[in-house]
């Protein structure tokens, strides 16, 4: 029962998970602004028209309209948020009380943020650069350690289109990926990273880099220089230190960390 119940709400999802999520919160602050025009007409019927029931007739139609509003919401939009049963009842429930959808849509706000953070994860590629047993490494500002040269993977890019963009914006030459040689997963804080590193060849064109030349260098970057692995407390990651650059650029099968 409870399968045909998921494929029947999957088919069902009409909208994507973000497309939902802003129509539920419109509908819920709407349904919460209904109340406030609910609450406003009895103040006025009481202090200041005297019993006329008009102010209270107007609100009452408006806060109705959105009320329904907010239920159809819950309903239409329940499977593409992917909310169980139990919590889209819960939804239709907090209806009922006044501002009750302002609460719920805190809550799930709160939870939704929670579940983010918990499968949030980034792609990091890094280029290795070998000129005579040293490696190229960048020290970005406001940091006491070394790294080598690269970022974050756009969404829109694949690894190696993402290494030549960063590299040519902190040096003005434009690299060629090669082999790739390590990856490298690990988690800082709450966000779970996967670092790959590409074997750079033409490592021969990165001597005598002038950050304020580049396009992002003096930006991004204290200092660019090539370092000794072996043993360098400063740089990171740690297990660059624990070889020499002539090992780390022997052929061989790519090296899980």
């Amino acid at each position: 029962m409870r399968r045909q119940y998921a494929k029947r709400v999957e088919e069902a999802q009409f909208f994507t998970d973000i497309e939902a999520w802003k129509l539920f919160r419109l509908s819920a602050f709407g349904e919460a602004f209904g109340w406030t025009l609910l609450i406003s007409g009895l103040l006025i019927k009481h202090y200041f028209t005297h019993g006329n029931n008009i102010p209270v007739d107007i609100a009452g139609q408006i806060h109705g309209t959105l009320f329904l509003i907010y239920l159809t919401a819950v309903v239409v939009l329940h499977p593409s948020l992917k909310w169980s049963p139990k919590r889209t009842l819960v939804a239709g429930l907090v209806s009922v009380p006044p501002y009750g959808t302002l609460v719920f849509e805190q809550w799930v706000a709160h939870m939704r943020r929670r579940e983010a953070l918990q499968l949030y994860r980034q792609l990091i590629v890094r280029g290795i650069i070998v000129d005579h047993n040293k490696l190229l490494a960048v020290q970005p500002k406001e940091s006491a350690y070394w790294y080598l040269p690269g970022g974050i993977v756009r969404a829109d890019e694949t690894a190696p289109a993402a290494l030549k963009r960063i590299i040519k914006a902190y040096t003005g030459m434009s690299p060629q990926v090669g082999q790739l040689r390590y990856v490298w997963q690990h988690t800082t804080g709450q966000t779970q990273q996967l670092e790959i590193f590409f074997i750079v060849k033409n490592s021969a064109n990165y001597q005598n880099i002038d950050l304020v030349a580049t396009p992002r260098g003096s930006k991004d970057l204290d200092e660019i220089g090539f370092l000794k692995p072996k043993n360098n407390g400063d740089l990171k990651p740690s297990f660059l230190r624990n070889t020499t650059a002539a090992n780390i650029m022997r052929k061989g099968d790519v090296t899980f960390l």
